[in-house]
């Protein structure tokens, strides 16, 4: 297996369950749910680097709870963006040239085995072998026009699109088409491998 980067996304607000911090700063079993993320990453064997992309705001908050927990060597800390695709941007920015591999987790899901990154990671690099690169991605936004032009200007994709009413929409969902992005609002919904 090849070596991987992980992008820590927790540029969030993530203020949806209350409280007056970012939930990623929430204690789950006594440990602050940031922590338990990126621990679960320092202990799959692949992963050779962390990018943890923080809200500017908590930033200074961020580099202590690293220190405290000592992952402060481990990790490489970055502010985010205003939205998470800008986030993850920024922590992608910040991946090595040479690093073939890049895993994105959200830091407010901290219920992820090591395990589970490294059949990811074996998937992705099986998938790049078999077929020389990545799958291109058809995007396909929800009766939503007018985040087209915004979605592509901020990704700087050059991919095909689709935009659906949602009696056409939500169907696709039982179906599983593969080889589909699906958003709104610049938000991934669900994700498939294959043709659609």
């Amino acid at each position: 297996m090849q070596n991987a980067t992980a992008i820590i996304a927790a540029g969030g607000a993530g203020l949806r369950m209350g409280g007056t911090n970012p939930k990623q700063f929430a204690e789950l079993a006594g440990l602050p749910i940031i922590i338990r993320t990126i621990r679960a990453f320092c202990q799959a064997p692949s992963i050779s680097a962390i990018i943890v992309v923080a809200p500017a705001a908590h930033l200074e908050h961020t580099e202590k709870l690293l220190a405290e927990h000592h992952l402060a060597d481990r990790c490489l800390l970055t502010p985010g963006g205003r939205l998470r695709q800008d986030s993850v941007r920024l922590g992608l920015g910040l991946v090595a040239d040479d690093c073939p591999l890049v895993a994105v987790h959200d830091a407010a899901r901290p219920i992820i085995a090591p395990e589970d990154i490294e059949h990811c990671l074996a998937a992705a690099e099986k998938m790049a072998k078999q077929k020389g690169t990545l799958p291109q991605i058809l995007i396909l936004f929800l009766g939503e026009p007018e985040q087209v032009a915004p979605f592509f200007n901020e990704t700087s994709l050059n991919e095909p699109y689709m935009i659906l009413p949602p009696e056409q929409f939500f169907p696709l969902l039982k179906t599983s088409p593969p080889r589909v992005l699906l958003l709104k609002r610049g938000n991934v919904i669900k994700e498939w491998n294959g043709e659609f």
